[in-house]
């Protein structure tokens, strides 16, 4: 047949017509079969339309099933038959149905010639298993025939009579005939049932309600009018179903309600089954779609959260299969279309998500869709922004996106968005949010480096948002993909330092909840989280098999608690109340399902079940052993919960791990000998051979790779849990008991850890060794538990070396250098060469480590492991190559332990064939990041970028495994930060490796700019990463090794590039001798530097003077300064040298020359000039002229430098801090020219804001103040007249600029020393105080929420002069801003209420009482219309951040977290017992959350205020130093408000203990009575020093009771913290919190530390103190003197660790005080206030004077107090406290941290304390 055709529809119809015309053929002669039946087979395989591919499939089934045609149908088709049989199933199988009901065939025959289609192995079973497909179309055509042998063959091949066969199918096969037939048909068909049957109708319905409603859903899509005609005859058939509704349709909606959630949940199982064919699948999806317009809102929304996971599952298919596009399209269209938008919401963000993949199928649709529920119904929906981040950055959404969003959104509120997402319940949402947020991170790396590096700490949400990404990355999230892009998102931000970021910890747990959780089975709260887990083990199967076990399980679970979904069963409302409202829609069908599940036959289950035969696996051990002890559970109600669980726990292993501890619980407090026995033995058969060498069963104990460490992790799982669960029931047994903390008695206590239960429990721990448990932890890799098991094996102080060498080892595994240093420390014998290798790697001194090594390779046959390493980290890559080669040389078996040294020695060196041969696979059997980094730079070297992605995918996978098994706690970043570092590492990798040689434009100058760009990336990632040794130089050397490969893979053109990539890596180089020379590695140093000189970097004379002044040689480092100042810029130095202050036209043509030569060289040159003035000042080998001209010559060069600027003014302030005030105005211009350096440092830049400020205040007032007595002095002299008069002109010139500079500052640069500006409000000189005044009124002005805090107190204060001074203030600002006028008064009013509620009265013995009958006008200032937004007085609201030099001074925020202003108060007020009767008072914040304060009367809380302003400006300068930064040191402050000076607010800080009621209560438990022993070694005054020491040490020997030491608080932290890793880091906190406050209180004198005012934080260990009046020493004027310098007695110490005060907490105070005295003319600026503002009553030092008020004269007193912190922060110590001038020489930081140890810590002293002081505890 000839025919043309153009068009596709065309070709189909020309390729029917001729299939046609060959289908119509029939051969005449048995001969031509042999060509047409052939004919036919190659037609089928080609592609056909549809239609004639089933045609021509026909022909050929027809042609196999005749008897004429078998024969030559079988040579030739059957194997295409068979192939069809597999893809065209169900078409066949209807095909065969019908010819089996041909009453010219036999169905028999049929039958027969189908077996020959089977696979070999589905024979026997073949037609049973799919009776479903032909069985419906055989009863129809049987129906319609009136045929009864079809049936009984296909009823026979079941061995059943065809009314059994009908029965049992009905539901397919009625959904069939109401599809296939006409309403007379389907009549006819059910007769013919009825008839075979002799069963109703309706009493099938009745029977197979659920089968039938699923089957006539299936088909809906096929004819919506017959199915739905077929549930309405189906509902009025049904006697079930009672609520017959009015209409047809309603009747329909109202039956498929109320079985809608079950045929939901067999489509899902339908879905999700991989064996149910393609058609079926898009059946079920099509109907529906037509089911979702059907029902329409009522009925969808109760079944929301189950449509949408079959619309989740549609896409999934849609993404497999391109067939399931448009019927997902279309189902996704009608559910948003149809459903409630109300109950929407909930499940917006999966909606948002599954929509946004189907946007590239069908914008045309969906888009429409994106625009009704985010334009049209934006009003219905909250916060409708933070979604915008799960929307896909395309083109047609970006219009919605800025309707929603706006046009320009900061990087940081984006952020925000992502938050808000990132830990959403559904998996499809974290996983398009973290997408989102790698893309985001890719092209917004300048906003997320803004938001690091502006402000003086991180932003918040930055740390939020890493805490986020670290539970990401935790092994407690199931999705691996998600645990993949976390940390890819990690290593694309960086290493970011942890002592940079705040996580706070996680407080929103109920601590009841988690009680009843712990202790009772029977609580609606372990219900809860029963259920919970149940449902989760559902929905992440995909077995239909396992679905119903899990199900059954929770159906036997809601029995067993009797919820049953009656109303008045409270437990029962409760629990499905607190259910989530995914979990409710999977629950609620099964209060009355029938599920059924039939145990398999259980064989006996020996112990211990590790190592046996049904242990061998990690699943089959922890099934079994579960199994197993539920057997043994006395508690039959107990039983019955856990036995209802077997069926899911036996195919989910994370609900058997759930169950396990509470198992283990319930066998032990209901259990006996036998019983504990099997549990004991079970745990030694684990615990390694040492741990127990007494334990020999005899089994054989192999199990399989891997099982030890699962096994050994859930066995720490279980003992957690127990320490959690004695935690729990000891604090129910003490608030059972209804008493407070002080009115327990030791009877009390020891009653209740006497439960038998709380025995049983703690007796079964304390059977398990310790040490056993610490060798497996260690072994796991479980290094924090480790220590945990390992201390609870130290009794005392006196170690072994054994104890000590393990201390070690394990200190180092936890990269604690500090810890190292501490066992070094408390070493009584020599250390081994081993000993001192470990501690020199520890502490990265790695040269002295590689002198060690090299040591013992002459002293013994070692391996050379660590030495190769040394040598790698030293960055001696050629000895270490050099070496590997020799020993492989040696031994060829040692090639795959060294090739991955050998492999980062070649990258080092850029020999990129031997990296090639070393990455090998038969080199590397397993990973490790040495041979994993080395395959990444080899695949960047090769520019594969296929090979590339792949290795660093690897080994991102490899790092992850590690990272995941690091809990979310809160020191999870720091402790894991090698690994982040890493992650990071592998991103500069990829960064360079895509900018520079995967993704190059052809354009030399793009590329260039590129390089640019990256450089300037990787420079800021340096800035925020953790500034040591060991975490930078593995940076760096990995950037020197890729921009080798880099270079040596440029291409002659690229000249440009080439050359700036030389010039990077000779900056590596000199970056690694500075952060060496910063850690002490000054011959490393001086390697590096003769590295970098081969690249003539012009910064390195700047580095080379610096070494050599660290190493002594500082005439050396002058003259090399000189030199290389000389030699890098003559033409600057000698314009320099003829510099006059008429003519600088030399110097300024010299600058413009070398400001050509490329930037930065001016800035270089200003440094060195800078350095060499410190460095001629500090060594004093020039005059101070010329120390000031080397100064003045930085200025030039540089004229708007903050740090010129400071220096200089640092350098002027040392003279004028000693000059007394006559010389002070003999010399009026060095001080005014110190003081407006200052100034002008400030005016640059903000580096210095903490330190300039505070002094250019102190200077400023302080010479005014004294120019002011001057003046007013009455005996002077001409000359005096004539000094006077001069410096007076001085004072006005600093006024006069200080007053213009402060419109050109930012204002908040004053709120740092707000309340430093506040103390001197009463300045005597009038033109100062008009300055200060104007100060203060812009500060008000710009700020007037704060400003008002710090003001308050002022306003009300007696003294009328500063009173009168602060309403000018307050009268000048309502002058300026009238609307400010309303604020004030509104403040003002609150405030005198707050001072209303401190000092009204409340009734003897009442503890809570309400606020509106205290002060009834307080709540209701708050309901008064138009009351003015007042902010909380909290940390938040209050503390300044600080900007750096990186920020934009005028945009900066100060407050980037938003302040929180006062919405109300609660009403009930809590009455603290004391004897001034504080009482707790609770705000509600505009962010819906409460706050709580401490309304205090009777006590002047002004001098608290200025110590916690004292403490935020330690903490900024903890955050500046590396040293403090990675330590985590800090003061822990919180605000307090004076709001007069009696009375005022206090922020309530939560999670607060006291140590005095935690050590008595530890000791009440041993049964030791404190008062008791107390009273009776109670010394008396009269006693000698050598009877108190006596009568001390009794007494610390009687609070032993039955154990071997007096103390008992380390035991706190083992049972508040019961996670290991938790509790390591709680007490390092502690530890070094309290060196942080023990230096501080040294410093400052702070006295009367009893334990009352010492408190620590029960949720991260840090010591919190309070009530810290006593100052300045004023406690050695108390009766009995304090002595000591701080708290240090012995269960202070005991808390620290088995360390004592060495390691941490030593290293701590030190690291502190050289802080404290590097800042000393800093913190001297801010404790004066103290003299000028009447804080601290100084008359009780000095009686002889009446108390001074008014003025700003200071006194007497206060300036000797402050004179001995001076001399203290100068090293001197007193050594008789009573000649306060007698000072020794002063000591090294060093010397003065061990003499104030000693001091603290010696008997001598602590027995002369005064004995309620405690100093036995």
């Amino acid at each position: 047949m000839e025919c043309e055709c153009s068009t596709l529809e065309g070709r189909d119809q020309v390729s029917s017509n001729i299939i046609s015309r060959l289908l119509g053929m029939n051969p005449s002669r048995d001969e031509d079969w042999n060509t047409y039946i052939p004919t036919l087979v190659s037609i089928q395989q080609c592609v056909l339309p549809l239609n004639s591919q089933r045609e021509v499939l026909k022909k050929l089934l027809s042609l196999f099933f005749s008897l004429h045609t078998h024969k030559t149908s079988f040579i030739y088709s059957l194997t295409v038959l068979q192939d069809q049989l597999r893809k065209e199933k169900t078409f066949v199988l209807h095909w065969v149905a019908e010819k089996i009901c041909s009453r010219s065939e036999e169905p028999e025959v049929i039958l027969m010639y189908l077996d020959l289609l089977v696979p070999v192995e589905e024979k026997d079973s073949f037609v049973i298993l799919n009776l479903h497909h032909i069985l419906p179309t055989v009863f129809y055509l049987s129906a319609i025939k009136d045929l009864k042998a079809p049936l009984v063959t296909l009823a026979g091949l079941k061995r059943m009579r065809p009314k059994a066969l009908i029965n049992e199918y009905f539901p397919k096969m009625y959904a069939h005939l109401v599809i296939n037939s006409d309403k007379d048909t389907l009549a006819a068909c059910m007769r013919y049932m009825k008839k075979e049957t002799g069963i109703e109708l309706k009493v099938l319905i009745t029977s197979y309600r659920l089968k039938v409603i699923e089957e006539l859903l299936c088909v809906l899509s096929y004819d919506r009018e017959k199915v739905t005609h077929a549930l309405r005859d189906c509902a009025r058939a049904d006697e079930m179903f009672k609520n017959k509704g009015t209409g047809d349709q309603n009747v329909v909606k109202e039956y498929l309600s109320h079985n809608l959630m079950a045929a939901l949940s067999f489509f899902l199982t339908k879905l999700n089954n991989e064996g149910t064919s393609v058609k079926t699948k898009l059946d079920i999806l099509a109907s529906l779609s037509e089911l979702c317009s059907f029902l329409g809102s009522d009925h969808l929304s109760p079944v929301k959260h189950s449509l949408l996971a079959c619309l989740k599952i549609s896409g999934n298919l849609s993404r497999k299969s391109a067939s399931f596009n448009t019927v997902s399209v279309s189902l996704w269209n009608a559910f948003v279309r149809n459903i409630e938008l109300n109950d929407l919401e909930v499940i917006l963000p999966q909606v948002l998500v599954g929509l946004a993949y189907h946007v590239t199928l069908d914008k045309e649709k969906i888009v429409p869709l994106f625009r009704y529920l985010l334009v049209e119904n934006r009003k219905k929906f909250k916060d409708l922004s933070s979604y915008m981040v799960l929307l896909p950055d395309i083109a047609d959404l970006k219009e919605i996106v800025v309707q929603v969003r706006g046009a320009k959104v900061e990087f940081r509120n984006i952020l925000i968005g992502i938050l808000k997402n990132i830990d959403h319940e559904a998996v499809e949402v974290r996983h398009q949010t973290l997408n989102t947020l790698r893309n985001l991170l890719d092209v917004n790396m300048g906003a997320l480096q803004g938001l690091l590096l502006r402000t003086d700490q991180t932003d918040s949400v930055v740390s939020e948002l890493v805490q986020k990404l670290m539970n990401g990355m935790s092994s407690h999230e199931p999705d691996e993909d998600l645990r993949y892009v976390s940390a890819d998102c990690i290593g694309r931000i960086g290493a970011l330092d942890p002592g940079r970021i705040e996580i706070a910890p996680d407080t929103s747990a109920n601590s009841v909840e988690i009680q009843n959780f712990l202790l009772d089975v029977n609580s609606a709260d372990f219900c809860v989280r029963l259920i919970m887990e149940l449902v989760r083990a559902c929905q992440s199967s995909r077995e239909p098999f396992i679905v119903d076990n899990c199900m059954f399980s929770i159906q036997q679970v809601l029995k067993i608690y009797q919820i049953n979904g009656k109303e008045k069963n409270m437990f029962a409302a409760d629990v499905m109340k607190r259910l989530s409202d995914s979990a409710r829609e999977i629950v609620s069908p099964l209060l009355r399902s029938m599920y059924v599940h039939t145990p398999k036959p259980q064989q006996k289950i020996n112990t211990p079940v590790y190592g046996s035969t049904l242990g061998r696996n990690y699943k089959d051990w922890l099934v079994n052993l579960t199994q197993c002890l539920i057997e043994h559970i006395y508690d039959p109600k107990i039983k019955d919960i856990f036995s209802s669980c077997l069926p899911a726990l036996k195919k989910d292993v994370r609900t058997a791990e759930f169950l396990l501890p509470h198992i283990v619980v319930s066998v032990i407090c209901g259990a006996g000998d036998e019983e504990i026995e099997i549990l004991v033995k079970e745990v030694n058969a684990i615990l390694p051979e040492d741990g127990d060498a007494s334990q020999d069963d005899g089994q054989d104990r192999f199990v399989e790779e891997n099982t030890d460490k699962l096994v050994a992790q859930t066995l720490f799982s279980i003992l957690d849990h127990l320490r959690s669960w004695l935690r729990a029931k000891y604090n129910l047994s003490i608030s059972s008991l209804g008493k407070s903390d002080n009115q327990l008695r030791t009877e009390d206590i020891l009653k209740a850890t006497k439960d038998k239960h709380y025995q049983a429990v703690l007796s079964f721990i304390n059977r398990i060794p310790d040490e056993g448990l610490a060798n497996l932890s260690f072994y796991t890799g479980a290094y924090h538990r480790s220590a945990f098991y390992l201390d609870r094996t130290f009794v005392n102080q006196e170690y072994s070396e054994h104890q000590l060498n393990a201390m070690q080892k394990l200190f180092a595994c936890l990269q604690e250098p500090d810890l190292v240093v501490g066992v070094a420390a408390v070493r009584r014998e020599e250390p081994t060469l081993e000993n001192q290798i470990l501690y020199n790697q520890a502490i990265g001194n790695f040269q002295d480590a590689l002198c060690c090594f090299e040591r013992q390779r002459r002293a013994e046959n070692v391996g050379y492991t660590g030495l190769i390493q040394c040598y790698l980290y030293t960055d001696k890559p050629s000895a270490a190559a050099s070496l590997a080669a020799g020993l492989i040389a040696k031994d060829k078996s040692l090639s795959k332990y060294l090739a991955p040294f050998q492999a980062e020695a070649a990258w080092q060196l850029g020999e990129w064939q031997e990296l090639n041969e070393f990455t090998k696979e038969e080199f590397s059997p397993e990973p490790s990041w040495e041979m994993n980094l080395s395959k990444v730079i080899l695949s960047a070297y090769k520019m594969d970028k296929f090979l590339f992605l792949q290795e660093s995918h690897s080994a991102r996978k490899d790092i992850l495994k590690t990272l995941s098994a690091v809990s979310s706690e809160q020191s999870a970043y720091k402790k894991s930060y090698l690994y982040i570092g890493r992650l990071g590492m592998l991103q500069e990798v990829q960064n360079i490796t895509e900018t520079l040689l995967l993704n190059k434009p052809g354009d030399n100058e793009v590329l260039y700019s590129r390089l640019c760009s990256l450089l300037e990336d990787l420079e800021a990632r340096l800035n925020y990463t953790q500034v040591s040794w060991t975490n930078m130089e593995p940076i760096l050397r990995l950037r020197r090794g890729i921009f080798n490969a880099v270079y040596s893979r440029c291409k002659p053109t690229e000249a440009m590039v080439r050359e700036r990539v030389k010039t990077e890596i000779g900056e590596c180089w000199l970056r690694s001798a500075k952060i060496a020379r910063k850690a002490g590695q000054l011959q490393e140093s001086y390697s590096f530097l003769l590295e970098a000189e081969k690249y003539e970097n012009p910064q390195i004379f700047l580095e080379s003077a610096k070494l050599k002044w660290e190493r002594g040689n500082k005439t050396e480092a002058i003259s090399a300064l000189k030199k290389g100042l000389n030699d890098a810029f003559p033409d600057v130095m000698n314009a320099l040298e003829k510099l006059s202050s008429k003519d600088d036209k030399d110097l300024q043509v010299s600058l413009t020359n070398l400001d050509r030569k490329g930037p930065g060289l001016r800035e270089l040159c200003a440094s060195g000039k800078l350095l060499l003035a410190r460095y001629v000042e500090e060594a004093a080998s020039v005059g101070q002229e010329a120390v000031r001209t080397h100064f003045e010559h930085a200025k030039e060069i540089v004229r708007t430098s903050d740090e010129i600027f400071y220096y200089q003014a640092k350098f002027m302030d040392k003279k004028s801090m000693k000059m007394t005030s006559e010389q002070m105005i003999n010399q009026s211009e060095i001080v005014t020219h110190a003081a407006l350096t200052y100034l002008r440092s400030l005016r640059y830049g903000p580096t210095f804001l903490d330190e300039c400020m505070p002094r250019l205040l102190s200077i400023w007032l302080d010479f005014a103040a004294t120019i002011q007595e001057a003046i007013v002095a009455k005996s002077r002299d001409t000359l005096t007249i004539a000094v006077v008069d001069h410096a007076t002109k001085q004072l006005s010139k600093l006024n006069r600029t200080i007053q213009n500079t402060i419109s050109k500052m930012p204002t908040y640069y004053f709120l740092t020393a707000f309340p430093q500006i506040v103390s001197r409000i009463c300045h005597s000189n009038n033109e100062t105080y008009n300055v200060l005044k104007s100060l203060m009124v812009k500060v008000v002005l710009a700020f007037p929420q704060q400003a008002f805090w710090h003001l308050v107190c002022v306003s009300k204060n007696r003294d009328p002069t500063r009173k009168s001074r602060c309403q000018e203030v307050f009268a000048e600002v309502k002058r300026v801003r009238s609307d400010l006028s309303k604020f004030l008064t509104d403040a003002i009013l609150f405030s005198e209420k707050i001072d209303d509620l401190c000092d009204v009265k409340t009734t003897q013995g009442v503890l809570h009482t309400s606020c509106r009958e205290l002060v009834p006008s307080l709540p209701a200032l708050f309901r008064s219309k138009g009351f003015s937004s007042i902010i909380l007085p909290i940390e938040r609201n209050m503390v300044v951040t600080s900007p750096t030099s990186e920020a934009d001074l005028e945009t900066h925020n100060p407050y980037p977290d938003g302040v929180v202003t006062i919405v109300g108060i609660e009403d009930d007020i809590q009455v603290m017992i004391s004897l001034i009767k504080p009482k707790k008072i609770t705000l509600r914040g505009s962010d819906g959350k409460r706050y709580s304060f401490l309304a205090k009367p009777k006590d002047d809380l002004r001098r608290d205020c200025r110590l916690m302003d004292f403490g935020n400006l330690l903490n900024r300068m903890f955050r500046k130093e590396p040293e403090t930064r990675k330590r985590g040191l800090k003061m822990r402050t919180y605000m307090v408000v004076p709001t007069n000076e009696t009375n005022g607010l206090i922020e309530w800080v939560s999670n607060l203990k006291g140590l005095r009621h935690i050590i008595i209560t530890l000791l009440k438990e041993r049964g030791v009575s404190v008062q008791k022993i107390q009273r009776q070694h109670m010394p008396k005054n009269e006693d000698s020093v050598e009877k108190k020491i006596e009568g001390l040490r009794k007494c610390i020997n009687d609070m032993k009771g039955n154990h071997s030491s007096p103390s008992v608080f380390r035991e706190w932290f083992v049972r508040t913290f019961p996670d290991p890793q938790a509790w390591f880091a709680a007490r390092l906190a502690f530890t070094r919190t309290t060196a942080v406050m023990s230096m501080m209180g040294y410093i400052l004198g702070l006295g009367d530390r009893h334990l009352e005012n010492i408190n620590v934080d029960t949720t991260t260990g840090q010591t919190f103190h309070v009530d810290m009046n006593s100052l300045f020493n004023i406690s050695e004027t108390y009766a009995v003197p304090e002595i000591v310098p701080f708290r240090l007695t012995n269960n202070i110490v005991d808390g620290f660790g088995p360390l004592g005060t060495e390691g941490p907490f030593r290293i701590s105070c030190e690291v502190t005080l050289r802080m404290m005295r590097d800042q000393k003319d800093l913190l001297m600026s801010v404790l004066r206030p103290f003299i000028f503002d009447p804080l601290v009553d100084w008359t009780i030092r000095d009686k002889s004077k009446k108390k001074e008020v008014g003025g700003d004269d200071g006194n007497k007193p206060g300036k000797e107090a402050l004179a001995r912190v001076q001399d203290r922060l100068d090293g001197c110590v007193t050594t008789d406290r009573k000649r306060k001038g007698n000072l020794n020489p002063p000591l090294s930081v060093e010397g003065q941290v061990d003499h104030v140890i000693r001091e603290a810590s010696a008997e001598k002293n602590l027995a002369v304390m005064y004995w309620g002081w405690n100093p036995f505890l």
